[in-house]
Protein backbone atom coordinates (compact mmCIF):
# COMPACT_ATOMS: atom_id res chain seq x y z
CA UNK A 1 0.00 0.00 0.00
CA UNK A 2 2.86 2.40 0.78
CA UNK A 3 4.20 2.08 -2.76
CA UNK A 4 0.83 3.15 -4.19
CA UNK A 5 0.71 6.22 -1.95
CA UNK A 6 4.26 7.17 -2.94
CA UNK A 7 3.38 6.56 -6.60
CA UNK A 8 0.37 8.86 -6.33
CA UNK A 9 2.43 11.45 -4.47
CA UNK A 10 5.07 11.27 -7.21
CA UNK A 11 2.43 11.65 -9.95
CA UNK A 12 0.95 14.64 -8.11
CA UNK A 13 4.42 16.18 -7.72
CA UNK A 14 5.17 15.73 -11.44
CA UNK A 15 1.82 17.25 -12.37
CA UNK A 16 2.48 20.19 -10.05
CA UNK A 17 5.90 20.89 -11.57
CA UNK A 18 4.60 20.52 -15.14
CA UNK A 19 1.79 22.98 -14.44
CA UNK A 20 3.90 25.74 -12.89
CA UNK A 21 3.13 28.97 -14.70
CA UNK A 22 6.05 30.71 -16.45
CA UNK A 23 5.17 33.97 -14.70
CA UNK A 24 3.96 32.36 -11.47
CA UNK A 25 5.26 32.99 -7.97
CA UNK A 26 7.12 29.64 -7.87
CA UNK A 27 10.05 29.72 -10.30
CA UNK A 28 12.53 26.83 -10.02
CA UNK A 29 16.09 27.66 -11.05
CA UNK A 30 17.50 26.10 -14.21
CA UNK A 31 19.52 23.79 -11.96
CA UNK A 32 16.33 22.67 -10.21
CA UNK A 33 14.59 22.16 -13.56
CA UNK A 34 17.45 19.92 -14.71
CA UNK A 35 17.23 17.97 -11.45
CA UNK A 36 13.46 17.50 -11.87
CA UNK A 37 14.04 16.28 -15.43
CA UNK A 38 16.79 13.86 -14.40
CA UNK A 39 14.89 12.48 -11.42
CA UNK A 40 11.75 12.05 -13.52
CA UNK A 41 13.65 10.15 -16.21
CA UNK A 42 15.34 7.99 -13.56
CA UNK A 43 12.00 7.27 -11.85
CA UNK A 44 10.28 6.34 -15.10
CA UNK A 45 13.05 4.85 -17.27
CA UNK A 46 15.76 3.88 -14.79
CA UNK A 47 19.47 4.35 -15.39
CA UNK A 48 20.46 6.39 -18.46
CA UNK A 49 21.75 3.99 -21.09
CA UNK A 50 21.26 6.30 -24.05
CA UNK A 51 24.03 7.79 -26.17
CA UNK A 52 25.18 11.29 -25.35
CA UNK A 53 23.78 13.96 -27.64
CA UNK A 54 26.11 16.22 -29.59
CA UNK A 55 27.85 18.91 -27.56
CA UNK A 56 26.31 21.36 -30.03
CA UNK A 57 22.87 20.51 -28.60
CA UNK A 58 23.54 22.29 -25.33
CA UNK A 59 20.14 21.81 -23.68
CA UNK A 60 19.85 18.15 -24.68
CA UNK A 61 23.39 17.52 -23.49
CA UNK A 62 22.70 19.20 -20.12
CA UNK A 63 19.60 17.04 -19.62
CA UNK A 64 21.49 13.89 -20.58
CA UNK A 65 24.36 14.75 -18.23
CA UNK A 66 22.04 15.46 -15.29
CA UNK A 67 20.27 12.12 -15.81
CA UNK A 68 23.55 10.23 -16.25
CA UNK A 69 24.91 11.60 -12.97
CA UNK A 70 22.18 9.73 -11.09
CA UNK A 71 23.91 6.47 -12.01
CA UNK A 72 22.08 3.37 -10.81
CA UNK A 73 19.76 5.16 -8.34
CA UNK A 74 16.61 3.06 -7.96
CA UNK A 75 13.32 4.24 -9.44
CA UNK A 76 11.78 4.48 -5.96
CA UNK A 77 14.70 6.55 -4.65
CA UNK A 78 14.35 8.87 -7.65
CA UNK A 79 10.64 9.32 -6.91
CA UNK A 80 11.36 10.10 -3.26
CA UNK A 81 14.10 12.55 -4.17
CA UNK A 82 11.87 14.26 -6.77
CA UNK A 83 9.29 14.86 -4.04
CA UNK A 84 11.99 16.09 -1.63
CA UNK A 85 13.42 18.48 -4.25
CA UNK A 86 9.96 19.88 -4.92
CA UNK A 87 9.49 20.46 -1.19
CA UNK A 88 12.69 22.56 -1.25
CA UNK A 89 11.38 24.68 -4.14
CA UNK A 90 7.85 24.99 -2.70
CA UNK A 91 7.37 23.66 0.84
CA UNK A 92 3.59 24.15 0.44
CA UNK A 93 3.25 22.33 -2.88
CA UNK A 94 0.87 19.70 -1.49
CA UNK A 95 -1.60 22.27 -0.22
CA UNK A 96 -1.22 24.31 -3.43
CA UNK A 97 -1.85 21.38 -5.78
CA UNK A 98 -5.14 19.97 -6.90
CA UNK A 99 -5.64 16.28 -6.05
CA UNK A 100 -5.85 14.03 -9.09
CA UNK A 101 -9.30 12.73 -9.89
CA UNK A 102 -9.80 8.98 -9.66
CA UNK A 103 -12.24 9.05 -12.63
Amino acid sequence: MGADVEGNEFENAVSYVQNLKPAGKIQPSNTAKLMFYALYKQAVDGQNKTSAPSRLKVVDRAKWTAWSKLGNMSKNDAKSRYIAELAKVDPNWKSNSQPKSKL
